[in-house]
């Protein structure tokens, strides 16, 4: 998976999200939503520089190796 820039691309309902936060300069869970962008850590601002979708959670059976 590969970090894609908001500047090439948006998200289309794809719900939660990797996010990069500028702001903050970490990677933090968000999403797109009416044009704008919702984080975990900023509600009410977001600077959010690229995105990717989130990997998928591991089995139960690889979460007890």
């Amino acid at each position: 998976m590969n970090w894609i820039s908001v500047k090439d691309r948006l998200p289309l309902g794809q719900g939660r999200l990797l996010v990069f936060e500028r702001i903050y300069d970490q990677p933090v869970i968000g999403f797109y939503l009416d044009g704008r962008w919702h984080t975990e850590i900023a509600d009410d601002y977001s600077d959010v520089t690229h995105w990717m979708p989130l990997p998928e959670s591991p089995t139960i059976s690889q979460a007890n190796e």
